[in-house]
């Protein structure tokens, strides 16, 4: 059940970071003219999409190779976490330098729930969850859409309604 998830999420992963291309052909951005908000943006776009796009397929191969062995689920949770608080303590970085893409309602909101799903993935790699490993991996690559999709969003947004204050 958990690995077609797994194969669903990467396509969906690559379909997202197909769209950057979309974004850069409007307006000024297409000619390099990116603001320091909007390549914040781009790079936490990129890195979700292809995080969970490469994590999601490497999370398969390895499921098969070893019969989906539970440490493996494991193992697979503990670098989505690591990935997730990656990305969560530099957006966190970029919000406290007011250097953050996202609009107000959402901008503490992604690094709270990257810092969630982390710690939800420790707890199933320790083992205190350890019957929750698939749903942590599973949420982790999710969480990565998610965010993907925000900032995906937020790019499109013309730039006179954005705010960050």
């Amino acid at each position: 059940m958990y690995v077609n998830l797994l194969q669903t999420i990467a396509q969906i992963a690559g379909t997202l970071a197909g769209f950057v291309g979309v974004v850069f052909i409007l307006g000024h951005r297409a000619e390099g003219q990116l603001s320091e908000r909007e390549r914040s943006g781009v790079f936490h776009l990129l890195f979700t999409a292809i995080c969970a796009l490469i994590l999601s397929l490497i999370l398969v191969a390895v499921l098969a190779a070893t019969k989906e062995n539970p440490m493996t689920w494991r193992a697979g949770a503990a670098v989505l976490g690591a990935f997730n608080f990656f990305g969560a303590s530099r957006a966190t970085i970029e919000k406290l330098r007011r250097k953050n893409l996202l609009l107000l309602a959402i901008s503490w909101g992604f690094p709270a729930g990257g810092f969630s799903v982390a710690v939800f993935a420790g707890l199933a790699a320790i083992g205190l969850l350890e019957e929750l490993a698939p749903l942590a991996c599973a949420t982790n690559l999710i969480w990565f859409l998610v965010v993907s999709l925000g900032y995906f969003v937020n790019l499109l947004v013309p730039k006179k309604r954005r705010g960050n204050q």
